[in-house]
């Protein structure tokens, strides 16, 4: 009996493990696919960069993924980063253990050009551009969708494909 309670436990941890595993990927890939959404006039050096508060297993995909992708003619990288080192990105991804740094960001004068993307529910009332959330499809899966504040990102100068819009829930 004793065995089979540890067999479980070492199971459901691997689940869990892999289940989030499964979410920074999908979160990686979307990041990747805003930026070929969405048109930044300004571009640090010859870079595309998404920055990560917190969140590193995104960051990490998005580095794997994007190594022959481009965006604009641009290199995408991901970097991990804190609330004071915003400058020189074009998307800012905060990860639901960062959440708390959301309106402090927000504060920050340099976020004004910055796409602010959350992995935490209901961010857009908060401030956040982009939030994802997982929509239930049956008992058993979900579907990442994500809310916009098209008015917020309007605000910042980014220029939005029609796709963007198509895809999200408009706020």
């Amino acid at each position: 009996m004793k065995k089979t309670v540890i067999l479980f436990l070492i199971l459901s941890l691997g689940l869990s493990v892999f289940a989030q595993q499964e979410k920074a990927k999908t979160e990686a890939n979307y990041l990747i696919g805003f930026s070929k959404l969405l048109s930044w006039n300004n571009y640090p050096d010859n870079i595309f960069v998404i920055n990560c508060v917190g969140g590193t297993d995104v960051m990490d995909f998005i580095n794997v993924r994007a190594i022959n992708i481009k965006t604009g003619g641009k290199k995408i990288i991901a970097r991990e980063t804190t609330i004071d080192n915003l400058y020189n990105c074009n998307i800012l991804f905060i990860a639901e253990n960062k959440i708390s740094e959301l309106q402090n960001i927000i504060e920050n004068p340099l976020s004004n050009n910055i796409l602010i993307v959350t992995d935490m529910k209901n961010t857009i009332q908060q401030g956040a551009d982009v939030s994802f959330e997982y929509l239930k499809i049956s008992t058993t899966d979900s579907l990442l969708s994500y809310r916009i504040n098209l008015q917020s990102i309007r605000n910042k100068n980014i220029k939005i494909a029609p796709e963007f819009i198509g895809y999200g829930i408009n706020e």
